[in-house]
């Protein structure tokens, strides 16, 4: 478990309070201690750098060369399901440097092929994300009735066929396995896929959408490396029944928070964080787009921190806004990492690490 002696705190108005998000599904808990900014302003931040992925593989046999786009500093930023036809207005408002590609085991090669060109042309990274929702993992790969896995052959063409690419980034391996339901495949499985898909893939890294990290420490999961090079979370909380002030402690403190496990329990992956910008009514505790300046403390936070972050997402049909409604935070997504000092404004409370 996450160590006892840290607690997540922040003051607001004279009031403490410690909180959780996740509409449906979760709460944080536990993190750090708090300490008040010092009389000159200065911060007391920890500084995470990410390891590069040493796994040794077993069969079926990878290179064990690291690859090169698993770098040890990665402050980079991406836009998450970004249909191909918009990558060029996304280069031009938004910048950035990975996006997704999502496709089907029937989409054909060539359409894939020429999708991955104008990634490179450019200058955009792909994370590639086969998409199946005739599996119990949405995946073409996928767990039988005696939870051993299953590639159609069709599946372990189309990662040959693409691995080389020199516009590929990662593998989408998984979307929130350890959720219970029929999706859910355990950490051992996960282990077993991590190998596969190294071996299938020339050893490209993988990519998974954890959903969390800490949260599923709490509840006695034993996260490990070889599960994903790149593990993705959403501690972002922009709810609509809560103050601007709230939702920004509290998305700070699950960055720690996450952060605190990734780095003890898994030292060899590399968190990715999502940062929501979308509205969504639908959920019992409602979805609220951030503002400019909300979004600009998240994405400091993270920079200062020298940790990558995703925009989720640019377009989805099933929320009622996304990014690509909302003129409005491009620019703040297009500074970059250049600008890192609206969190220091933010409370008069520093989330730190003794």
């Amino acid at each position: 478990m996450r160590q006892a002696s840290k607690r997540a705190v922040g003051f607001v108005g004279g009031a403490v309070f410690v909180m959780a998000c996740i509409p449906i599904l979760m709460a944080a808990s536990g993190g750090f201690i708090f300490e008040t900014l010092a009389a000159d302003g200065a911060l007391t931040l920890r500084a995470y750098v990410p390891l590069i992925s040493g796994q040794e593989l077993s069969t079926p046999t990878p290179t064990n060369t690291p690859p090169p786009s698993l770098q040890p500093s990665t402050s980079w930023y991406g836009i998450a399901r970004a249909p191909a036809g918009d990558w060029p207005t996304i280069r031009e408002n938004l910048g950035g440097s990975v996006v997704d590609l999502i496709v089907y085991p029937y989409t054909p090669l060539s359409n894939i092929i020429a999708s991955l060109d104008s990634a490179e042309a450019l200058e955009y990274q792909v994370l590639f994300h086969i998409y199946d929702g005739h599996t119990n993992t949405n995946k073409p790969w996928y767990l039988d009735a005696d939870e051993q896995w299953v590639f159609p052959q069709s599946a372990i063409d189309m990662l040959q066929a693409v691995s080389d690419h020199p516009a590929l980034f990662a593998i989408y391996a998984l979307h929130e396995p350890l959720d219970e339901g029929g999706a859910h495949v355990s950490v051992e499985r996960q282990r077993e896929l991590y190998q596969l898909l190294k071996g299938y893939t020339d050893d490209l890294p993988v990519y998974t959408d954890m959903g969390g990290l800490s949260v599923w420490e709490d509840r006695g999961i034993e996260l490990t490396d070889g599960i994903c090079d790149y593990c993705r979370t959403g501690p972002s909380c922009f709810r609509s029944d809560w103050t601007s002030e709230q939702c920004l402690t509290e998305t700070l403190t699950r960055i720690d928070a996450e952060l605190d496990t990734q780095q003890r329990l898994m030292p060899n992956s590399q968190t990715v964080f999502a940062i929501n910008t979308y509205s969504f009514s639908g959920y019992i505790s409602p979805i609220r787009l951030p503002t400019p300046y909300e979004l600009g403390v998240v994405k400091d936070y993270l920079c200062d921190l020298d940790q990558p972050m995703e925009y989720y997402p640019w377009h989805y049909s099933g929320y009622d806004v996304t990014l690509e409604d909302v003129p409005e935070l491009w620019p703040v997504i297009a500074e970059g990492c250049t600008i890192t000092t609206r969190y220091q404004l933010h409370l008069p409370v520093v989330l730190r690490y003794d």
